[in-house]
């Protein structure tokens, strides 16, 4: 795994977002969406984290990507700060985190999702086809074999987290208003 995180870090600072979800048996899709959720941090703005004592991400549902996320909360800060990687069981357990990554395996309805999340400044991410449509801020797709992603402008308006420039200009698709 150390060689596939020098790789994934290696091609995205050289080639942003641009990671192709065929590179082969070494790189494998969820350690790809592990590094792209941790770079997500550097493109996107969330206000008030000079007052939190960790940066955390909470994974719903059972996935792959929580091993892969472990290995990068061990060795990376977000902001100065530690990185806290968490399963979430029930809605309950969600206090407050920075990120939410929905699996496709979820149980949880995503308007449960965003009605417990409703003034947290929660960047919900999500990987299945429509979750964008359904008010998920950012969602992984496979586009002619890439991984990508989609934005939605007004979910991330909702939530009160500013995306860069640069992070707009790389997803393949922008959902919501531009006000």
């Amino acid at each position: 795994m150390n060689f596939n995180v020098v790789l994934i870090s290696f091609l995205f600072i050289f080639q942003p977002f641009q990671v192709l979800y065929s590179l082969g048996e070494e790189v494998k899709e969820y350690d790809l969406k592990a590094a792209f959720l941790y770079h997500f941090t550097k493109y996107f703005e969330w206000q008030g984290l000079e007052e939190i004592p960790f940066f955390e991400i909470d994974i719903l549902g059972e996935s792959e990507i929580l091993e892969p996320l472990k290995e990068i909360a061990e060795k990376k800060l977000v902001f100065g700060k530690p990185l806290k990687v968490k399963k979430i069981e029930t809605l309950k357990q969600i206090d407050k985190p920075q990120i939410i990554f929905i699996s496709k395996f979820s149980k949880f309805e995503i308007s449960g999702v965003l009605k417990k999340t409703e003034n947290l400044k929660t960047l919900i991410v999500g990987e299945e086809e429509g979750l964008c449509l359904q008010g998920v801020a950012v969602n992984f797709v496979i586009r002619d074999g890439n991984l990508r992603f989609e934005i939605n402008e007004r979910a991330l308006k909702i939530a009160g987290i500013k995306p860069s420039s640069q992070i707009m200009k790389l997803a393949v698709s922008l959902f919501g208003n531009r006000e």
